[in-house]
């Protein structure tokens, strides 16, 4: 019974199959003021060229289309209608029947149909495609044009506030611009620059021209040299190709270039189920990547719409067996919590993988339900610590992997990247940074199945500095006796890292063979001498780096003057006037006193 179960549900998904057809995709509902067209020049001779015009409302019929796409344009008019003569200058040929004939696609039916009125007189609507086509009209109704070509394009928005959309396999018929693309996800609104239009708003979120902080930038994934680029011109003049991706961010763009996209790594198991067992390693994709989009980096995907949900038919050329409905592809995903294979619950084009995901296709037995998962091959664990916590610039930091677990392997390798430019290898490494900041040190760990995992941590490296010494003596000048007082309390603590650390002492050398040690930084000190004194000021602050600091400040102490308290600046030839008249002065006295002591005794 059971087994009967089984068959039935394969055959009605066998079914579905044939029932289902993938839907047609085509551009969502525009603004009033922009419409995007492509238009198809066709010279009948291989000569094919494809562009993409910008027209505004009342302008835009295929007449002014073609206008704007043609180098030159000959028309002739007939009560109000507008008919080619010529195309750059590929005139009608009416001797052989052979005239411009205007097509429009059919978005809905998916063909050409014949232009219905005069040119001037068919208004366009948003990505309609236009084709003019230079041919024999002897059989009537002439040959339509070759189906424009089909781009498959993966588009990512991220709005900026943690929501991401990702859309897989875009189909843009025609001119495959990333405004086309965008526009076959999204509302968007363009300003026009002349012929270059740029992205104002996608789904009503708009660039924010009130603070300029806000803006929508679009890049898209270098398949060649695997990275994210900036797009570096107009939305509407970047052709994308088969497998691009493309994605729009709404980012502050103060700090510039603004953070890339993200990039994701994953781990793919493929099982042929004849033993052929084939991993792929750190698989890198671009945006937000599904199941799907995971196993398109690495095989060959022939896969069938149900609605908006994609399962996979067949993975490099081995397809579900459909004729005796026992061997079918199933995938599953590594669960890191459960340590465990999970089968995958949805459509393979609805589960997004997150970075260091593991899933696996296996082409099983289904007859037997549910199916065997896949064997416990299972990431190891990165895990890593560093001392001291908060090292300081030039300090040797030890970086620690021990805590890494295996899972089932052997760690072979473990990659350090400290986050300024260097790398090393190995369980317990050092390093010592050369400039202070936040860096993010990444390990990456490797085990014998070469299955890895990833840890990414914050590490801050700081600055210390030592005390800043500082004082002022008030008066710088002074008298011999007067006290002077030297205030330090401009001095400036010092700093460990993470701490202020205090002055403790305050070591002051006067200068005249006195010094003197406080905690406090006001001291009091007077001169027995006249002279110029350097006092020396030295703070220490324990802890800090470096400890000690220290400045000097001249002072003058002058003696008090004969007969009273006055102080006069002389000069060098002032000065020499009063030592002669001194000299006198002494003479004069001398004298006098020999001749009183003469006459003194005289009288005697």
């Amino acid at each position: 019974m059971k087994g009967t179960s089984i068959m039935a549900l394969i055959l009605a998904f066998c079914l579905c199959l044939v029932l289902i057809q993938p839907q047609v995709k085509t551009c969502t509902a525009q603004g009033s003021v922009f419409k995007l067209v492509d238009v198809l020049l066709d010279y009948g001779n291989g000569t094919r060229k494809w562009t993409s015009c910008i027209l505004q409302t009342g302008n835009d019929t295929v007449y002014n289309a073609t206008q704007l796409v043609a180098t030159s344009l000959n028309v002739s008019w007939y009560d109000g209608a507008v008919f080619v003569n010529a195309i750059d200058n590929v005139w009608n040929n009416y001797a052989a029947n052979t005239f411009w004939m205007w097509w429009i696609w059919n978005s809905s039916a998916g063909r050409w149909e014949l232009g219905p009125v005069a040119c001037n007189q068919y208004v366009l609507e948003d990505c309609d495609m236009v084709a003019w086509y230079y041919e024999d009209c002897t059989t009537w109704p002439p040959s339509p044009p070759l189906n424009p070509l089909e781009t498959k394009v993966d588009v990512l928005l991220d709005y900026g506030n943690g929501t991401r959309v990702s859309y897989e396999d875009v189909e843009v018929l025609g001119f495959a611009s990333v405004l086309k693309a965008t526009k076959m996800v999204a509302t968007v609104e363009i300003s026009l620059w002349g012929t270059d239009a740029f992205i104002e708003a996608i789904n009503n979120v708009w660039n924010d021209y009130v603070n300029y902080v806000y803006f929508w930038i679009y890049w898209y994934w270098n398949q060649s040299a695997k990275c994210w680029e900036m797009g570096q011109v107009a939305a509407n003049k970047h052709v994308l190709a088969n497998g691009d991706t493309i994605a729009w961010l709404y980012e502050d763009c103060t700090v510039w270039p603004p953070a890339s996209p993200p990039l994701t790594k994953v781990d793919i198991l493929l099982d042929y189920g004849n033993t052929t067992r084939v991993w792929y390693e750190n698989v890198e994709l671009p945006g937000i990547p599904s199941v799907l989009k995971a196993t398109k980096a690495v095989a060959s995907v022939e896969y069938t719409w149900w609605g908006t949900d994609v399962f996979v038919d067949a993975i490099n050329g081995v397809w579900n067996d459909y004729v005796s409905y026992v061997y079918f592809w199933m995938w599953w995903y590594w669960n890191h919590t459960a340590k465990g294979w999970e089968s995958g619950p949805i459509a393979c084009n609805k589960y997004m993988l997150a970075d260091g995901d593991i899933i696996a296709w296996y082409y099983e037995n289904c007859t037997v339900w549910p199916v065997e998962p896949p064997p416990l091959t299972p990431h190891p664990t990165a895990s890593f610590t560093w001392t001291p916590s908060i090292p300081k610039v030039g300090q040797t930091v030890t970086f620690d992997a021990s805590a890494s677990v295996p899972n089932g392997g052997t760690i072979v390798d473990y990659v350090w990247n400290f986050g300024d430019g260097s790398i090393s290898h190995g369980q317990i490494v050092v390093h010592a940074y050369s400039s202070p900041g936040t860096y993010i040190v990444t390990l990456n760990v490797t085990d014998s199945n070469g299955l890895w995992d990833v840890e990414q941590k914050q590490i801050t490296v700081v600055q210390p500095h030592g005390p800043k010494a500082d004082f002022k003596a008030v008066p710088e000048t002074v008298r011999v006796g007067e006290s002077i007082k030297f205030d330090a309390s401009t001095s400036l603590p010092g700093w460990n890292g993470t701490h202020t650390m205090p002055i403790t002492e305050y070591r002051w050398n006067f200068g005249d063979g006195n010094v003197t040690v406080t905690s406090q930084p006001v001291v009091y000190h007077s001169y027995g001498a006249t002279g110029n004194y350097y006092v020396t000021l030295t703070v220490y602050s324990p802890g800090a780096t470096p400890e000690t600091d220290s400045t000097t400040v001249k002072v003058t102490v002058f003696a008090v003057p004969v007969g009273g308290q006055s102080v006069s600046i002389e000069t060098p030839q002032t000065r020499r006037s009063l030592e002669i008249y001194a000299v006198l002065i002494a003479i004069i006295t001398t004298t006098f006193a020999v001749v009183k002591r003469n006459i003194v005794k005289r009288y005697a």
